[in-house]
């Protein structure tokens, strides 16, 4: 029989084991129920692969990937969510994107704001605005503005941040109208009463990293003595430059080819073996030998500035991860597939 007679399940799974692991794993993950069970059944019963077979496999995906063009849109979108979940829940869940979208673009004109004005606007405000206002604005730019904020204040609005807060849609337009109206004579009107989540422990472990360390520390410092559990939850959730070692080699990998090679030297003075193995070993052999000498010649460094690259880096790898082109595991053991 020839290839292009098999059954499609074998094919899909001469080609997703040909993917790695992590990258299959998301593939089956959004695969339906029967579906998946074809697909489990074939790579169970897979015998000996040819490489000719994984070539013509990874050849027709290709083809048929050039054939259909790649076109978005709601209508696309539906269409992928019917075959995966039915029509009520694509229905369910493309609502659910139009007002994360729509959430999105909330606040949008502060983000041109420098931190120190819109910092000195929003301390006229009373907390549970501010926290709101902040909910919307991207990490980076919460934690310069925190910076700037009286410590009791800061505080307070930290607390608010880390604990998840539903919030109207018709009020969020109205404090959102009011601010701009006041500050860049701009309306954005919203509409719909649908609710969304302001704040939470992932948000505040990422403002949190953009944090200066020190102030970080303080601020995790003011939530665990008001909530343990909560500080424990978004202390799990917070990636740290040692955190890397736990990341996997290709992952490693994919890091190094956008790190400068001359900044490794630095951010590696006083991380453990583990850590400097695990950027090490995935280098040249003569590369590894370089590194090693450089850091052996170089002086004594602050340690600020070790912590200001190894910063860089931690930023890096969070925004690969929200690329999709590697994958964190913080907190637990990675699931396996099988």
């Amino acid at each position: 029989m020839s290839f292009a007679d098999q059954d499609p399940a074998r094919k899909a799974a001469i080609v997703l084991l040909a993917l790695e692991k992590q990258e299959a794993a998301k593939v089956m993950k959004v695969l339906s129920q029967p579906c998946l069970e074809k697909i489990t059944q074939a790579i169970w019963a897979l015998d000996d692969v040819t490489e000719e077979e994984k070539t013509e496999a990874l050849t027709e995906l290709t083809g048929r990937m050039k054939e259909n063009p790649v076109v978005g849109g709601e209508d696309k979108a539906k269409l992928l969510l019917m075959e995966v979940v039915g029509e009520e829940k694509a229905n369910e869940l493309l609502e659910k994107a139009k007002l994360e979208e729509k959430n999105r673009q909330a606040f949008r004109s502060l983000l041109t704001i420098k931190s120190t004005d819109l910092a000195n606007f929003l301390s006229k405000e009373q907390p549970s605005t501010i926290s709101i206002i902040l909910g919307f604005l991207p990490s980076h730019k919460v934690a310069e503005i925190l910076g700037f904020l009286d410590d009791d204040l800061r505080t307070e609005i930290i607390l608010r941040l880390a604990s998840p807060t539903p919030t109207k849609q018709d009020i969020v337009s109205r404090i959102e109208q009011v601010f701009i109206r006041n500050v860049v004579s701009k309306i954005a009107s919203k509409k719909g009463k649908d609710e969304k989540d302001i704040g939470g422990p992932k948000m505040v472990a990422e403002i949190l990293q953009n944090l200066d360390k020190e102030l970080g520390d303080q601020m995790l410092g003011a939530i665990q003595d008001s909530s343990p559990d909560l500080a424990s939850e978004i202390a799990g959730q917070l990636f740290t430059f040692e955190d890397i070692a736990k990341l996997s080699d290709p992952d490693i990998q994919r890091l190094m080819r956008d790190v400068p090679m001359e900044k490794l030297p630095l951010a590696l003075r006083g991380v453990t073996e583990e850590l400097f193995e695990k950027f090490a070993g995935n280098l040249s052999k003569r590369a590894k030998e370089n590194l090693k000498e450089e850091m052996e010649l170089s002086g004594k460094v602050k340690l600020s500035e070790i912590h200001v690259v190894q910063k860089e880096i931690v930023t890096l790898v969070r925004s690969l991860e929200a690329a999709g082109e590697l994958t964190i595991n913080i907190g637990g053991d990675e699931e396996e597939y099988v």
